[in-house]
């Protein structure tokens, strides 16, 4: 009963931050400007524009606002090494909230590129365009498992396309698996 309790106080406690998160964030200059930038929730937003507004302020150029975010590698060289790492003098919790943000949304697009070529039995192309690729994805409709044409027509369930699937480039073809793993 006692952690019920405290689980509660907890939440009411997390639902209070985010509604002051939420009020100092939409009070921010930067804000609106921001706000637009894909997939940004109110405690990302509130983030950025914390961390990076005043870099903002002082950069004169987007070189500059990159290089001072600590997102541009430094390259130190000499005539025998050359060795390129993270810049130091940067603001370390810009980089932080810019670097876990862009991570987040680019690891979303490839999953959900990765689901999109199991449940049509595809393998990725770069070569088209998004809006065809998901034309062709809507008038294929999803089998649940990747076709393998071998003579008949066999379904890889999630655990045969994990170990067969994503490879295999179209010019090749899928290789079938061995018969344990096909389902029909």
């Amino acid at each position: 009963m006692v952690q019920v309790q405290l689980v509660t106080s907890i939440r009411a406690t997390i639902r209070a931050l985010d509604a002051a998160i939420a009020d100092a964030v939409a009070s921010h200059p930067y804000a609106p400007l921001l706000a637009t930038t894909p997939r940004i929730g109110t405690i990302n937003l509130g983030q950025l524009t914390g961390e990076i507004g005043p870099i903002l302020e002082r950069s004169r150029t987007s070189e500059q606002f990159t290089a001072g975010t600590g997102v541009v590698p430094v390259t130190r060289a000499s005539g025998k090494s050359r060795v390129v790492s993270y810049r130091h003098a940067a603001n370390h919790r810009a980089r932080l909230a810019i670097v876990g943000y862009a991570a987040r949304i680019l690891a979303r697009a490839w999953l959900r590129v990765m689901w999109a070529c199991w449940r049509d039995g595809t393998c990725y192309d770069p070569r088209h365009p998004p809006s065809q690729q998901q034309d062709q994805t809507r008038s294929r409709g999803g089998s649940g498992g990747i076709e393998v044409d071998s003579g008949r027509s066999q379904v890889l369930d999630a655990k045969a396309f994990l170990t067969y699937g994503l490879h295999h480039c179209k010019e090749q073809g899928p290789r079938s698996p061995p018969e344990e793993e096909v389902r029909t």
